[in-house]
């Protein structure tokens, strides 16, 4: 008897510690994208705690829906200071590995260089492609 017990406890020690890396806290304005079987499953967009289920499923990243402030330099002497924010959940996780590294490189690519409106068309035509969108910008230069 005294067996069983223990092998009940060690039954239960085991699923307990099976479970905790699946029990997945989302908070306010983040979103995260769920995979079964490494394609994609859902997006959780509500705030609190969701149980994965183990082995069958993964989180695969967690972003904030929140606006981002970021900034990049297209030379030595122009840095671009831009919000974004993501209304794309699955373009912005899937489209590229690192999608705001991608959009850095495809705006370099552009040699956009002084027209601030015509920046903003052109950041926001290629944010599209990667599931964001960029709410301002302000082109300063380091000279």
């Amino acid at each position: 008897m005294n067996e069983i017990v223990r092998a009940i406890l060690v039954l239960i020690l085991l699923v307990i510690l099976v479970m905790i890396p699946n029990i997945k806290i989302v908070t306010k304005n983040h979103a995260m994208v769920i995979e079964r079987f490494g394609k994609f499953h859902r997006i959780i967009n509500q705030p609190g705690i969701h149980i994965l289920i183990p082995l069958y499923e993964r989180a695969v990243e967690t972003v904030s829906l929140e606006p981002i402030k970021n900034h990049f330099s297209l030379d030595d002497d122009i840095r671009i200071d831009y919000i974004y924010q993501i209304v794309d959940i699955k373009t912005f996780v899937y489209q590229a590995l690192d999608s705001i590294h991608a959009f850095h490189e495809e705006l370099i690519n552009h040699s956009i260089h002084d027209n601030v409106i015509d920046l903003m068309d052109t950041m926001n035509d290629i944010a599209q492609h990667y599931g964001f969108k960029v709410n301002q910008c302000k082109n300063n230069n380091q000279k």
